[in-house]
């Protein structure tokens, strides 16, 4: 009896769950169609109206007018729809966009020339043509100064913008060599000289020291150290060794002093 009692209470929760798992199976059928039976709307044409009237038109339905970018235009006056996504006729659902373009009107003045003006100069003349700057790009570039233009996007050429923007190309300056220092120790004067001069470095400054035991010109020690990064004017200090009494040890001797 025990058993069939147990039996019994196992079949009533097997019961309940599949009930359960039923009435969730519908709910979620009924939130789907409730979905797909969301009210569509036929899109009117919004071409030639301002964004207000747009908007006004579009509240009934429920869909907002979302400007998507401003643009100079010779056909359509300041202020008008110049373009609509998606376009009119489109079925639409309550809360969907519509993408507008919007004209700026004529454009009154021409592209000016910035390549070469520093890049604040280049802002200023941007402003005074009813333009403004737009992405700024930057790049290293040898010959050129730090915030100088290097190209600009459209071209003075042109004639006639798009938009109000002007993109910039603009110099990070030249960008300096670097490298790691070279291991000069136990080498000759004579060497190291050729290898500097062969690299367009500027000549090593030199300290002289007497040293009986190692051969003359003879370098001891170097700063920068070997394997610190240094730059195209870095100025090596080298320690020479040398068995000539007229120096004075620790002497210190510039690059040209000494043969």
């Amino acid at each position: 009896m025990a058993f069939k009692k147990r039996f019994l209470n196992l079949l009533r929760l097997c019961l309940m769950a599949l009930v359960l798992i039923a009435a969730a199976l519908v709910s979620a059928i009924g939130t789907i169609r409730l979905s797909m039976r969301e009210p569509e709307a036929t899109l009117p044409p919004l071409t030639g109206l301002t964004v207000d009237q747009a908007q006004q038109q579009l509240v009934p339905l429920q869909v907002q007018v979302k400007v998507e970018e401003e643009l100079y235009s010779q056909e359509w006056e300041a202020g008008r729809i110049i373009s609509q996504i998606p376009s009119a006729g489109n079925q639409l659902k309550t809360g969907q966009r519509v993408y507008v373009l919007v004209s700026l009107g004529a454009q009154k003045s021409p592209i000016p020339n910035l390549v070469g003006k520093r890049f604040r100069a280049a802002e200023i003349t941007l402003f005074q043509h009813d333009l403004t700057p737009g992405e700024e790009g930057r790049v290293e570039k040898a010959g050129t100064e730090v915030g100088q233009v290097l190209a600009q996007e459209p071209l003075p050429t042109q004639g006639q913008a798009h938009g109000p923007v002007v993109s910039l190309l603009v110099s990070r300056g030249e960008n300096p060599r670097s490298y790691l220092a070279p291991d000069f120790v136990g080498g000759t004067l004579a060497q190291i000289r050729k290898a500097v001069a062969e690299a367009g470095l500027p000549q090593p400054s030199l300290t002289y020291r007497t040293r009986k035991d190692i051969l003359e010109n003879t370098i001891l020690s170097q700063v920068p150290h070997p394997g610190a990064r240094v730059g195209a004017r870095t100025i090596f200090e080298l320690q020479v060794a040398t068995r000539s009494e007229r120096s004075v040890e620790n002497g210190r001797s510039g690059p040209d002093e000494r043969p």
